[in-house]
């Protein structure tokens, strides 16, 4: 492990000995606007608080959007401004980089507080807690966060993440099921059983509006004719959908 080099007031250590683990990131994915935002600001000398750090790991624990900032504005050595902080365990852990992204930077978005609360209710903390890091009221966290599905991940010795889906590795490992938040549109999903891949949809792709708004979306648009019978790429999903509500609603 790299050692961080010691200033008068602040510790700086190259970009290439930090670590990037997703699973200590708090939010689904970095904003690439934001990030290319900092960057433009870090080539002109703007400073920036520093990234928190885990101390004899030297995984990232906050400022996933800020490292990926330095790593576009400047090559692997360059030294950026630090702190390490060490945690008794993964929910204190967690509660720092919630409190950290909830009052600085960037807002968390919905699905990443959904993320966290379902993360630590795993860990025994409790909902108010969670509440008050995320800066809302119990009840409206309890709703926002109260529907799950249980994925089945691999639990991977000697590895980066702690997890990883079945999809991608399906023979090594110990399974283990894992609470997963679901969206406001699949709620009937809550309590069931899905695969990573599923999940990963949920996730990447579904809007989280009820499968109804999108239906009627299309029935407005062939109703008044606003559907563009020209363009061959609309024409050949449309075709698509027909056959697949064929086999959906005789199945």
């Amino acid at each position: 492990m790299k050692k961080a080099t010691q200033t008068k007031n602040k510790v700086r250590a190259k970009l290439s000995s930090l670590i990037v683990d997703t699973e200590y990131q708090v939010r689904k994915k970095v904003n690439g606007q934001v990030v290319n935002k900092y960057a433009e600001a870090m080539r002109v000398g703007n400073n920036f608080p520093p990234m928190v750090i885990e101390e004899g790991t030297n995984k990232i624990v906050c400022g996933f959007t800020r490292f990926e900032a330095y790593t576009k504005a400047f090559d692997p050595n360059y030294e950026a401004s630090v702190e390490f902080r060490s945690f008794k365990d993964e929910s204190e852990r967690i509660l720092f980089a919630t409190k950290e992204n909830t009052h600085h930077g960037q807002p968390l978005e919905t699905w990443d507080i959904k993320n966290i609360a379902v993360r630590l209710r795993s860990l025994g903390i409790s909902d108010e807690t969670i509440a008050f890091e995320v800066g809302m009221s119990t009840v409206k966290l309890v709703k926002l966060a109260g529907q799950t599905v249980t994925v089945p991940m691999r639990i991977l010795s000697g590895k980066k993440k702690a997890f990883k889906e079945v999809r991608f590795d399906s023979k090594k490992g110990n399974l283990k099921l894992v609470e997963k938040p679901v969206k406001r549109g699949l709620a009937h999903l809550h309590g069931t059983q899905v695969t990573a891949e599923v999940h990963h949809n949920i996730e990447d792709h579904y809007s989280g509006q009820p499968v109804t708004y999108h239906v009627n979306q299309v029935i407005m648009r062939i109703d008044d004719g606003t559907v563009d019978k020209g363009n061959g790429k609309t024409m050949d999903r449309i075709k698509v959908l027909y056959e697949k509500l064929g086999k959906f609603l005789n199945g």
